[in-house]
């Protein structure tokens, strides 16, 4: 090799390192996703969750926790998760996990980078009692002990508050005797938001609005709204034969809703996520 070849060897690789050194990292973006875990429901019922965070690239991607509204005692992770792998994170952990026996509900504020997949499962399944209570692997939640069969449940992508006085629209809500619609709502910001909520039955006949506090950084749930007035009038106009029901949710604060419909039966769940 000549010494010309070799000088322009050495600088064709000098500049490939230099890209690489000075390349850019992932875009990261912030989103919300529901947690829960060791939490007991109606009828038995076991609530938890699991988060998996999916990098099908070839490089380490990021995903922390930065903010959560809910139940106390909250404290932030983070997870680097290896090129073309998966993580799985029982929401327990994920919430920075609490005192034995204590339940975990609330919105996680996350950040991730932007080509790092990252999604929810909400499990519902019956306790079974009476057996030996072991520790749960991630994709069943997570908690110290499970104390009952973990079920299966919607998976959720990242979510996004809505912004000051826009609106928050749930378009799937049950009606009827055997499904329980509970709505939770979550203020993240440093003061307590004014939330004008307004529901409509799925013929449209019959309207009913309602405005209400809540406090500053509170998640709140209704349950069951619609064996509660005003909304049980849009129980009686469904009747028996119809079901469907929507809300349109607007805040002086940035706020997130989302409408969980629960079977009475097994526990079994669908979600309204907000658009």
């Amino acid at each position: 090799m000549s010494t010309t070849q070799f000088r322009t060897n050495r600088l064709v690789i000098s500049a490939f390192l230099a890209g690489v050194a000075s390349a850019p990292p992932a875009a990261a973006s912030t989103f919300v996703l529901p947690i829960v875990a060791a939490a007991q429901g109606v009828n038995h019922a076991q609530w938890e969750s699991e988060v998996r965070a999916i990098n099908r690239t070839s490089g380490v991607r990021h995903l922390a926790v930065v903010d959560w509204v809910g139940t106390p005692d909250w404290r932030p992770t983070s997870y680097d998760v290896s090129p073309m792998s998966s993580l799985s994170i029982g929401g327990w952990g994920f919430a920075g996990g609490r005192s034995l026996g204590l339940p975990i509900a609330g919105f996680a504020v996350c950040e991730a980078d932007d080509d790092l997949l990252v999604e929810a499962a909400i499990l519902t399944g019956q306790w079974a009692g009476g057996g030996i209570p072991q520790p749960c692997a991630s994709f069943n939640g997570g908690t110290d002990m499970c104390l009952g069969v973990v079920g299966a449940g919607p998976v959720l992508d990242r979510l996004q508050f809505t912004a000051p006085g826009g609106e928050t629209f749930l378009p799937w809500l049950h009606t009827t005797f055997d499904r329980r619609t509970n709505i939770a709502f979550a203020n993240p910001d440093a003061t307590a938001a004014i939330v004008t909520v307004t529901m409509t039955s799925q013929d449209g006949s019959v309207i009913r609005t309602q405005t209400t506090m809540i406090p500053a950084r509170t998640m709140v749930q209704w349950n069951d709204v619609f064996a509660q007035p005003p909304w049980s009038d849009l129980r009686a106009a469904n009747g028996y034969f119809y079901a469907g029901a929507t809300a349109s949710i607007r805040a002086d604060t940035r706020l997130i809703a989302i409408g969980y419909v629960i079977s009475s039966d097994n526990g079994s769940l669908s979600i309204s996520t907000p658009h």
